[in-house]
């Protein structure tokens, strides 16, 4: 069975926008490299486990996952879920103290494998985003960020250049998407849904999870003041909440929601609207405990957007 590894390899390997040296070199020969790609030989586990990680696949689970789903049959390995993923590590990497995620990029930064360069200066993009004395003196993100363009630039052409994202890059992309410009943004986002929809079996509660990426992502859009994104995927949120009731659990998802919903209605000149999910907002704020911060900045920020869309509005009367 290991030869026919060697066929998932290879559709991965191309999807992802690898060459044959940059998988193979110094794991097998050139020629082995295609005959495995052929299915016609096999390699030793070793050797399969450094081609994974090459192409950015840290799990055989993972691995497993996409192979099965090519030949059409049912994985054996899943029971193991989510905890044996690559993408836990990737993950993790944003958990890490402040110290342990610079010296994770500074180990990874010149690395000469595409995935681990994505993953140092995504660890460097969380690193300055959280900086506690940055955020002390209210610093622009965009200023912390300027110095740094080649990186992002980086991030947003490594996604661009890959059909098929694996857990990692899923991960990352709400995330990170405040990295991209503006002109990219409906390709990556649909890519990013293309390939969250189609590994649908591989997460439980998918559409919780698929719910908060998008509303992560959409949170993104508002600090960049693409408002015009917000209409279309706020509309497919609201249609996921209303066929998974489940989903109306999630407080602080509505809480964004109404937010976000907020801002769409200035920028439409909703005075009904602005008052309508002001008030729902409002509402769980008062059964909150009092002094929430976060409660604080969604009930104030979202009238401030509102205001910096249209100045000549009087948010204080349409609140009455």
């Amino acid at each position: 069975m290991m030869e026919y590894f060697g066929v998932t390899i290879k559709e991965l390997r191309e999807k992802r926008g690898f060459q044959i040296k940059e998988v193979y070199s110094g794991v097998v020969g050139r020629s082995t490299a295609f005959r495995f790609e052929r299915g016609t030989t096999s390699i030793s586990t070793k050797k399969l486990l450094e081609v994974l990680y090459n192409i950015g696949i840290y799990s055989m689970d993972e691995f497993l996952f996409f192979h099965q789903k090519r030949i059409n049959e049912p994985s054996k390995d899943l029971d193991k879920y989510l905890a044996q993923l690559m993408h836990k590590e990737g993950l993790n990497i944003k958990s890490k103290k402040h110290d342990q995620v610079l010296g994770f990029y500074e180990e990874f930064k010149n690395s000469k494998k595409k995935e681990e360069k994505f993953l140092a200066y995504a660890a460097h993009f969380d690193y300055l985003t959280n900086q506690e004395e940055n955020m002390g003196k209210n610093i622009p993100i965009a200023q912390i960020l300027n110095e740094f363009q080649f990186e992002w630039g980086y991030i947003e052409n490594y996604l661009l250049e890959i059909e098929s994202w694996s857990f990692r890059e899923l991960d990352w992309f709400p995330f990170l998407s405040s990295c991209f410009h503006k002109e990219n943004r409906p390709l990556l986002l649909a890519r990013f849904k293309k390939n969250f929809k189609e590994l649908r079996d591989y997460y439980e509660n998918w559409e919780r999870h698929y719910i908060n990426n998008l509303i992560n992502y959409l949170m993104n859009s508002v600090y960049m003041g693409y408002y015009d994104e917000l209409e279309k995927d706020i509309s497919e949120i609201d249609k996921h909440f209303e066929m998974y009731s489940e989903l109306q659990w999630g407080l602080s998802q509505r809480c964004r929601i109404l937010y976000i919903k907020i801002i769409i209605a200035g920028k439409e000149r909703r005075m009904d609207m602005i008052r309508k999910n002001y008030e729902q907002l409002s509402k769980i704020s008062n059964v909150l405990p009092k002094n929430n911060e976060l409660m604080d900045f969604y009930l104030e920020d979202s009238l401030r957007k509102v205001k910096e869309i249209f100045p000549d509005l009087d948010v204080a009367k349409i609140l009455k």
